[in-house]
C-alpha cells in the first residue's frame, strides 16, 4: 500500500550464502518469485536473488536501486552472527531501515 500511495517500486531481495545454496540459485529465485506472485501489488515488485554477504548485498542493491527505505525481515532464529550483520546494515545504510520482527511488529532505526 505504501508503494502504491507513493508510486514507488519494491525490490524483493533474497541473499544466500555461496556455501549454503543446496537447492541452487535458480530454484531459490523461482520460489521467491512464486511467493511474490500472490501479492496484490506484484506489478510493483522487482525480484532479485544475490549470492554473497547479506550486509554487502543489501547495501549494493540499495545503492543500485537508489532505495529510499530498506525493509528487513528478521528470522525467528536470530543468532549473534546474523545480528552483527544487521548492525552493519544499520551503520552503513544511507537511508532509513525498517526491521520487521518475526511477529510482524516493526521498528525503525
Amino acid at each position: 500500500t505504501l508503494a502504491v500511495t507513493h508510486r514507488a517500486r519494491i525490490t524483493a531481495l533474497q541473499v544466500i550464502s555461496p556455501v549454503s545454496s543446496e537447492s541452487g540459485p535458480a530454484s531459490m529465485s523461482d520460489a521467491l518469485r512464486k511467493s511474490v506472485f500472490g501479492e496484490p501489488f506484484r506489478g510493483l515488485i522487482d525480484v532479485h536473488l544475490a549470492i554473497g554477504s547479506p550486509d554487502e548485498e543489501i547495501m549494493r542493491v540499495a545503492k543500485d536501486t537508489k532505495a529510499d527505505l530498506i525493509v528487513i525481515g528478521r528470522g525467528r532464529r536470530a543468532d549473534d552472527h546474523s545480528l552483527s550483520r544487521l548492525s552493519e546494515v544499520l551503520r552503513q545504510a544511507s537511508c532509513p531501515v525498517l526491521i520487521v520482527h518475526p511477529s510482524g511488529r516493526a521498528a525503525v532505526a
